[in-house]
């Protein structure tokens, strides 16, 4: 898929910010950097261009096992399951 697309973006001029669609896959361009690791606002795409492709819908999914004790309260009067919760979204 990858290979794919980086043969349909050769010889293209790319831009920080553009949106390409190809092959029904929607993809940006945040950053663009030369070999010595500069930023640059566009450039064209050749053989030696190298990609980094991240995902910007990559997910975790916890599963958490809920029991009884979940309810009780701890010494300072928060819920275990409050303080998970907290845990959680740090």
């Amino acid at each position: 898929e990858f290979w794919r697309l980086r043969a349909a973006m050769k010889d293209q001029c790319l831009f920080v910010g553009k949106t390409i669609s190809t092959f029904g896959n929607m993809t940006k361009v945040e950053e663009m950097l030369t070999d010595g690791q500069l930023p640059l606002t566009c450039g064209i795409v050749s053989e030696s261009t190298r990609f980094i492709f991240r995902s910007g819908s990559s997910r975790l999914f916890w599963l958490v096992q809920m029991s009884k004790e979940m309810w009780d309260f701890t010494d300072d009067g928060d819920l275990y399951f409050k303080r998970f919760l907290q845990f959680a979204a740090e």
